[in-house]
């Protein structure tokens, strides 16, 4: 995992999973059609809700808490 913050205070967290040649497949594939995904934005007080969905294999994305809510 890497982390950069920004000049506004904004923390940019990115991971990778696969190998440069996945990485070029997938960024043909995203060429063709782009990738639809699906991010829900919670609140601190959802984290234990989204966790129960997560182990349950209800999540339909990715869950990203915000702590301004």
């Amino acid at each position: 995992i890497q982390e950069w913050l920004t000049a506004t205070g904004v923390l940019i967290t990115g991971t990778s999973v696969g190998t440069r040649q996945e990485m070029r497949e997938l960024v043909a594939m995203h060429a063709d059609k782009p990738l639809e995904t699906t991010v829900e934005v919670i609140g601190l007080e959802e984290v234990s809700a989204a966790l129960v969905a997560l182990e349950r294999g209800q999540s339909k994305g990715r869950y990203v808490i915000s702590f301004a809510r």
